[in-house]
């Protein structure tokens, strides 16, 4: 087995040439070359991360007489750059009653592909609104959730980008 410098995620090499989660090759370093392959990584990261678009699935309720009723579920999405760079985006959720943590739906849309991740994130413990957010996760294809209301923000375990195809 190994494990792709790029996405994280195990695999057997003999039996593919690339990540089957994100399709970075398998290669051999020989000599001095890790530099050269962390770069070019590093790169195809960044290419990876560039038509990923990310959001947060919503589901709305009507009251139906004394009930709530389903009435529908969406989710808004943002390029990666806006939600990356500022940290949050325009989406907000109410805060949750007081728990542990609040569980957010993350939508991954790439290539002509979605996937949801639901992603626990320790509660806020003001009675706000609150902005969710994600922050990527270093060298690998892996992003937090961030909940932030004022000057407190809480953030999810690491939770992988890419879609497992397994």
């Amino acid at each position: 087995m190994k494990t792709c410098i790029v996405c994280g995620k195990n695999f057997d090499e003999n039996v593919n040439g690339a990540c089957p989660c994100c399709q970075f090759p398998a290669i051999a370093v020989l000599g001095g070359a890790e530099d050269e392959l962390i770069r070019f990584a590093r790169q195809y990261r960044k290419d990876y991360l560039t038509d990923m678009r990310f959001g947060v699935v919503c589901t709305t309720w009507k009251a139906s007489g004394d009930k709530p009723v389903f009435e529908n579920f969406y989710h808004k999405t943002k390029s990666s750059r806006s939600m990356i760079v500022k940290g949050v985006t325009d989406i907000h959720k109410t805060r949750c009653p007081d728990g542990g943590s609040v569980n957010v739906r993350l939508a991954v849309e790439k290539a002509g592909h979605s996937w949801v991740r639901e992603v626990a994130v320790p509660n806020l413990t003001q009675p706000q609104l609150q902005q969710v957010g994600i922050r990527l996760c270093g060298d690998t294809l892996h992003a937090r959730v961030l909940l932030r209301s004022g000057g407190q923000t809480t953030e999810s375990q690491p939770v992988s980008l890419v879609e497992d195809r397994n």
